[in-house]
């Protein structure tokens, strides 16, 4: 039991102390700010860059829904295949030197010296990079590789595609309509008609780049209609694939997609069900992927596999 005489003595000790107490309370308090902030800076952040991109919210929640994935678990992880022949999907958006202090236009930032590694790692060990429409007409070898590029920056034609174009590669890119030719951010008709008559493959990511997963019936119609027929109009090609924006999607967007006369769509995911041709899942490529990292990552995926063997 704590007497009276036992209180004073705590209050003189804590008084005759009191030049030793502060600054530990102090520095204690700093720490503690410290690390609310360093953890509240993970959370989401309105990017202060292409304000149209609806893909800010979205990549927080994305990196926690991996961490508790199949994949990350050990479980069965679902791949895409075509004869019995194992496809891996990369997923790049912007290819291009970031300087700015954003963290999500950082992660959707692959650098063109990076790039150009990848490349290269990718033709030494003899991958074969495909379009969609390649694994739709079952044109699949061994080590068939497709390629993804994701919203439609003006660096996929100026850095991405004359890589490709240089080492003799294909690449996939999606667009949202409703940006092309609109800002120096993103590509011109012309930069994707010249894209389109040397090889390279177009998808739809909707007009606007919209939330898919709640979007009405009618606006889904609209959105999967509209651009489709925009990018048809601009390559002269049936376009016959979707990337869902942030990958997005609900049973009635997967339902208007097909409907829409899309082949199959492609999510963000690197698991997904690979028996449904609209959810086709990719390998996201993350900022300073090293080509021992690609090589880690494309294993890791086809090891989803009994038929894996690969060599590289």
């Amino acid at each position: 039991m704590v007497t009276k005489h036992d209180f004073k003595y705590i209050i003189q000790k804590l008084h005759n102390n009191i030049f030793y107490i502060i600054p530990f309370a102090m520095i204690l308090t700093g720490i503690f700010v410290i690390l609310i902030f360093a953890l509240g800076d993970d959370q989401t952040k309105v990017t202060t860059i292409d304000q149209t991109i609806a893909e800010t919210l979205y990549h927080v929640k994305e990196r926690n829904l991996q961490e508790i994935s199949p994949m990350f678990r050990g479980e069965i992880r679902n791949y895409t295949q075509v004869n019995n022949k194992l496809v891996p999907i990369l997923m790049y958006h912007h290819i291009r030197d970031y300087v700015g202090k954003d963290k999500i236009e950082a992660s959707l930032s692959t650098t063109p010296t990076d790039f150009a590694k990848q490349l290269a790692w990718l033709k030494d060990n003899n991958f074969h990079t495909i379009t969609f429409s390649d694994l739709f007409s079952g044109k699949v070898e061994d080590k068939s590789i497709i390629l993804t590029f994701d919203d439609g920056y003006r660096d996929n034609y100026e850095t991405a595609y004359k890589k490709l174009k240089n080492n003799g590669q294909k690449g996939n890119f999606f667009v949202f309509s409703g940006a092309i030719s609109a800002s120096e951010t993103f590509m011109t008709a012309e930069m994707i008609k010249e894209m389109s008559d040397y090889g390279m493959e177009f998808g739809s990511h909707t007009i606007d780049h919209i939330d898919m997963s709640v979007a009405s019936k009618e606006k889904l119609d609209t959105q999967l209609t509209v651009s489709k027929a925009r990018l048809e109009e601009i390559t002269g090609k049936k376009v016959e694939i979707l990337c869902y924006p942030s990958g997005q999607y609900s049973p009635l967007a997967e339902a208007e997609t097909k409907a829409a006369g899309y082949k199959a769509a492609v999510t963000t995911r690197p698991y997904a069900n690979s028996s449904n041709l609209y959810e086709i899942p990719r390998i996201r490529m993350n900022p300073g992927t090293s080509p021992a990292g690609l090589s880690a990552s494309i294993t890791a995926y086809l090891s989803a596999s009994d038929r894996y063997d690969w060599i590289f």
